[in-house]
């Protein structure tokens, strides 16, 4: 069956920009990430961010265990990692395997190619539609090297 064209709200959603993430945390004291883009400054003081999971994701499970976690954020160049956690790897490897780590004050990996990273301690979440808001409170964070962070832009905004 052919895709359909998405509805003229699903494009209009799709056209919110975000930034691209990889949202590391930890299971076990072994990282876990995955690919966020659903991610939104949402406070001032204290700094306050809030990353939406779906319901039905594993690394929600990690997330909420750990209680914290960071975000890379990804680049022009950086990109290129996405493939790495957007992909189910083999029992026994990990996407983190090979790749240069940095880690934040409380221990999160992040990635060292990526533009900047931002350690969060979640402080509470919101069950919404088929997403759950886990809201964070910013601790650390720092630049890695200048460049513009990658916009992403859905065809269809009700999918990812």
């Amino acid at each position: 069956m052919p895709p359909t064209e998405p509805s003229p709200l699903s494009r209009a959603l799709g056209r919110i920009p975000s930034a691209l993430y990889i949202v590391s945390t930890l299971r076990a004291g072994k990282p876990v990430g995955f690919v966020g883009s659903l991610v939104q400054q949402v406070g001032f003081a204290p700094p306050m961010l809030s990353l939406a999971v779906a319901k039905d994701r594993e690394p929600l499970h990690d997330l909420r265990a750990c209680g914290r976690f960071s975000l890379s954020m990804l680049d022009a160049s950086s990109r290129r990692f996405m493939g790495l956690f957007l992909a189910h790897p083999a029992p026994g490897v990990s996407p983190y395997d090979g790749l240069a780590l940095g880690h934040t004050p409380a221990g999160l990996p992040y990635l060292a190619e990526g533009l900047a990273w931002i350690e969060c301690r979640i402080v509470s979440e919101l069950a919404s539609g088929d997403h759950v808001v886990v809201f964070a409170e910013v601790e650390a964070g720092a630049t890695l090297r200048e460049g513009k962070p990658h916009v992403h832009l859905r065809r269809d905004g009700l999918t990812y």
